[in-house]
């Protein structure tokens, strides 16, 4: 039974971190660059804002990972 759960939690925080870490990769470095376009008048380099969030993605992978393994090849131990 606590297989399942500490299964089924460490996926959907997984997937969670892999979301925001896919998000903020796309999303972010474009928001923050229009937003500096808009404020700043003046030259503005885009490499300023090219976060490095790989490790992110990379820790939302081996979450997903560990949960699904808990989840399905883990036998109950009774």
């Amino acid at each position: 039974m606590e297989k399942n759960i500490f299964g089924s939690l460490s996926a959907i925080f997984g997937f969670m971190t892999l979301s925001i870490g896919i998000i903020s990769k796309t999303f972010l470095p474009k928001i923050m660059c229009a937003y500096y376009r808009a404020n700043v008048r003046g030259d503005f380099s885009y490499d300023m804002y090219k976060f490095n969030i790989t490790p992110i993605i990379a820790v939302g992978v081996i979450e997903v990972l560990v949960g699904l393994i808990i989840l399905f090849w883990i036998k109950d131990t009774k």
